[in-house]
């Protein structure tokens, strides 16, 4: 690990809302980290860990996971509006906003935006 300048190491047990346990270990060259410092990566790893959680029971099920994002342009394109219009709406450019709704379409095996729509909707992803 040392050839690799990982000098330390710190290792935060954690679980999911499902009771699975794991851990996750941060390694680097800082020796000491403050007290702040340790309950933050802790916090980080319960949200990585949980994060990995919910991806990895969505592929075991086939469950579409959606960002908030993706959904927010979904939402907003169930209601009619444009990329133009969304881009405008979230604050975002319109680039991102082709680039959300083309991860949601792909995501959840449509060809359009429209079928998708339609396919959130069924899943109960959209309201």
């Amino acid at each position: 690990m040392r050839l690799h300048g990982m000098l330390a190491g710190h290792f935060f047990p954690v679980h999911d809302a499902f009771g699975n346990r794991g851990a996750v270990v941060w390694s680097g060259q800082a020796n000491t980290l403050s007290y702040g410092d340790r309950l933050e990566l802790q916090m980080v790893s319960i949200q990585i860990f949980n994060r990995l959680a919910e991806i990895g029971a969505a592929w075991k099920t086939g469950q579409v996971v959606l960002t908030e994002r993706e959904t927010e342009c979904l939402r907003w394109t169930a209601a009619g509006k444009t990329s133009v219009e969304i881009a405008e709406i979230l604050g975002l450019s319109e680039h991102t906003v082709n680039h959300y709704l083309n991860q949601v379409t792909r995501k959840l095996t449509a060809v359009n935006r429209t079928q998708a729509v339609v396919k959130a909707i069924r899943r109960g992803l959209i309201a």
